[in-house]
């Protein structure tokens, strides 16, 4: 039987790509949400394309894409949903293997799919055509509903059984090896399309941050660095985004500090990180730094400004909670280390309502329940 497909696109400002990523994936209904800040013409470029059964609906985006996804999915009726981006178009391996699925007798079960996406050029943002896998094919359920403000995943699904092109399953032994190594060699092509970006024009801000971050997911920590710090380079004399900065500086703060265990060279960059974002990374990175040199208190008065910089941080805050709670977490480490028995209990305890199995948490709280009776 031929199973039904429905095109889902969350977009804003996407008028350079939105109609090649439309042409390019055969669908029964296209469902498309446009951010209601979106200032470009891209809900005039949509709306010609709209059937008796598409839908095109306008939201406010709260930084919750999962809920802008889980809206959507309130349109669609295919039996499989595709999600790319508004700037992506589909692989021709991932093609294929969408008209082998939708052409398949067999019963339609429970799972997702990693497809390799080629990335389309935007011309206002200067990033570079690149190829990723991601995970935007789903089957179209009862219960279907995502969760995670940044990363969008299936609520209460096994993300084991996932599937990366070409049919290799998410799992052990052989089968990871193969994942493994289609992901390097996409990195490796990604490594070349940034390398030549950065050469033919070398004040790309976008090419020399993606060509860095390449080099940081090939373990190429010295060219990682170098990639970075032009980048800072280029920002400093041109101008830029500081937010975009900012993370920089954080990921180049993190390969010191995860990568090298050099926290004095660390600290610094994240204070310089925080001098460009508003957000909660860099305080939350120097005051586990300050943590791990003994100064409690300093780090207790960083974290809140974690606390502050909630509001403009609910990606990193969010993954935190999931990770844990490992702001609470680290409260209780610091309070702790000050002999705050009951303070500390209390923020372990936080730790585990969140996330229960903290293993680290639960022998921390029951060592403190021995030794101070809280």
């Amino acid at each position: 039987m031929q199973q039904t497909l429905t095109l889902a696109l969350i977009l804003k400002n996407e008028a350079d790509t939105v109609l090649d990523v439309i042409d390019s994936i055969p669908h029964d209904q296209l469902v498309v949400g446009i951010d209601s800040t979106s200032t470009d013409a891209t809900r005039a470029l949509v709306e010609p394309l709209i059937r008796t059964r598409d839908v095109l609906f306008e939201f406010i985006f709260h930084d919750d894409f999962a809920g802008s996804r889980n809206k959507a999915l309130e349109f669609c009726w295919g039996d499989f949903i595709l999600f790319p981006d508004g700037h992506e178009v589909l692989h021709e391996e991932s093609k294929a293997y969408l008209m082998r699925t939708l052409d398949s007798d067999s019963p339609v079960r429970d799972f997702d799919v990693f497809m390799p996406v080629i990335r389309l050029h935007q011309p206002d943002s200067m990033m570079p055509q690149s190829q990723s896998p991601r995970a935007i094919l789903f089957r179209n359920h009862k219960g279907f509903h995502f969760e995670g403000r940044a990363h969008n995943y299936l609520t209460g699904y096994d993300h084991a059984k996932a599937v990366m092109l070409p049919e290799v399953i998410f799992d052990h032994g052989v089968s990871y090896q193969k994942l493994t190594e289609r992901v390097l060699q996409r990195r490796r092509m990604n490594l070349e399309v940034f390398s030549d970006a950065v050469k033919a024009d070398p004040k790309n801000l976008w090419a020399w941050f993606y060509l860095a971050d390449t080099y940081v997911d090939l373990n190429d920590a010295d060219k990682a660095i170098a990639a970075y710090n032009i980048y800072m380079q280029q920002f400093q004399k041109c101008g830029g985004s500081s937010e975009q900065a900012g993370q920089a500086l954080i990921y180049l703060a993190h390969i010191y500090l995860f990568g090298r265990e050099d926290l004095d060279a660390a600290y610094p960059i994240y204070q310089w990180a925080s001098l460009m974002t508003p957000r909660a990374e860099p305080y939350f990175y120097m005051a586990w730094i300050q943590f791990k040199k003994g100064n409690a208190l300093l780090a207790l008065e960083l974290l809140l400004r974690v606390d502050l910089a909630r509001p403009a941080s609910p990606y990193f805050l969010e993954e935190h909670v999931y990770n844990g709670g490992s702001v609470w977490e680290l409260k209780g480490l610091c309070y702790n280390l000050l002999g705050e028995a009951r303070a500390a209990a209390d923020c372990f305890e936080q730790v585990l309502k969140l996330f229960p199995a903290n293993v680290d948490c639960k022998e921390n709280l029951e060592k403190l329940r021995a030794v101070c009776g809280v």
